[in-house]
């Protein structure tokens, strides 16, 4: 059965389809409401016994960070024994917490990639706990990254970081603003996230981050926590900045993190970036020589947002390829696999990667799952409004 990780919201609705695997529709959540103040950013997860909590993150003036839980029965009715009739609603951060505005930088004339970028949120689970993390973007601000986690009855946990908020801030304060855009729970029940960081003058560099399971930096990892990865070098007047996007453990407790560039030139262009990381953050030299594998194919821009490895040790990396020098913008989902060395895995769609558009237009992948032989996709189609579904044989 597959769940659709991005649910449709109206103005006060949301519609959580799901699907058997024919693909045919088998019920409908919904719920009006959960969150009247207005949803910012919505994930969810589905749990063992068939039921889905979701979780929406909020933003209202006085309480920038608000975090609006539900829980749905298998039925898709809610669960009235969670919270209270089955919603909970935390106010995780208060205005006190905000200063001048940093952001990273808008893509003039790509509308619907800054709306992508900022509209980033996310849930995700352990047999133990749900997490939020806030991405820093959303409130246009220079600070920390911040983790949440709840209990399985949605209750906040207190005790997880600092007061029940665990603060992902690198130490050199140069580093303004932290924008974590992925975190993934690993085997050993510490997490791992990724983004960038921003400093004052506006350099974005890749940022990969692994905290213990009681919210506190694993300061066995890279530098006292945290790994930096720099953007390539550039031509002079040409500013580059790296962005991670997915991130996902691989075998012997590695981390493999994917993104991409942003190069702002005459003109826009991008590229998919990919690096795997040993338990200590030192680079894999068995992966690219130890260095990130660049991705690119010509008259594309490419970006990477999710990652997986097989039990084969291949790695697929899923995200979108802009079609460049056509108007209107064209959007194609885009799904690639590497062998373990960091190379294209030729035996997949002939040539390492493939493409696919739901139709013409903006078509933006939001998560990706391994499914036995199948590589299962899901995104969106002109901006938010229609949800899709795409399977790859592997």
């Amino acid at each position: 059965m597959i769940l659709l990780q991005s649910p449709v919201w109206g103005p006060t609705t949301c519609r959580i389809p799901r699907l058997v695997l024919t693909g045919y529709a088998r019920s409908a959540l919904h719920h009006d409401a959960i969150l009247a103040m207005g949803v910012w950013g919505i994930s969810m997860v589905l749990k063992e016994d068939g039921g889905v909590v979701v979780i929406a993150r909020d933003k209202i003036a006085g309480d920038p960070l608000v975090a609006g839980l539900a829980r749905f029965t298998a039925d898709g009715k809610l669960d009235e024994t969670f919270g209270k009739n089955g919603v909970l609603v935390h106010y995780l951060i208060r205005s006190k917490l905000i200063e001048q505005p940093v952001r990273s930088p808008d893509v003039a004339g790509n509308e619907w990639r800054n709306r992508m970028m900022e509209s980033r949120s996310q849930v995700v689970s352990s047999s133990s706990w749900l997490y939020l993390f806030e991405t820093r973007s959303l409130l246009g601000s220079p600070g920390p990254g911040v983790v949440a986690r709840f209990l399985p009855n949605g209750i906040w946990d207190k005790d997880f970081g600092e007061g029940g908020l665990a603060l992902v801030a690198p130490s050199d304060p140069a580093e303004l603003a932290v924008i974590l855009r992925s975190l993934t729970v690993l085997s050993d029940s510490a997490i791992a996230m990724c983004g960038n960081v921003i400093d004052a003058a506006g350099r974005s560099r890749g940022l990969i981050a692994r905290y213990l399971k009681s919210g506190q930096p694993d300061e066995s990892f890279g530098d006292k926590g945290f790994v930096f990865i720099d953007p390539p070098q550039a031509a002079p007047g040409v500013n580059v900045s790296l962005l991670f996007e997915g991130i996902a453990e691989g075998a012997d407790s590695s981390i493999i993190c994917v993104g991409h560039t942003l190069v702002y030139s005459s003109e826009y262009s991008d590229y998919g970036v990919i690096v795997h990381l040993d338990k200590a953050g030192a680079h894999m030299p068995s992966f690219n020589d130890g260095k990130p594998v660049e991705f690119s194919v010509s008259g594309h821009g490419d970006n990477f947002t999710c990652v997986a490895q097989q039990a084969d040790n291949k790695i697929v990396a899923a995200g979108y390829a802009e079609i460049l020098d056509v108007s209107p913008d064209q959007v194609e989902f885009l799904v690639a696999r590497f062998n373990s060395d960091g190379t294209r895995d030729l035996s997949f769609a002939g040539r390492g990667w493939t493409t696919k558009a739901y139709k013409s237009g903006i078509n933006y992948l939001r998560s990706m799952m391994l499914d036995n032989n199948l590589i299962v996709i899901a995104g969106t189609h002109d901006g938010l409004e229609i949800p899709v579904i795409v399977s790859f044989r592997t």
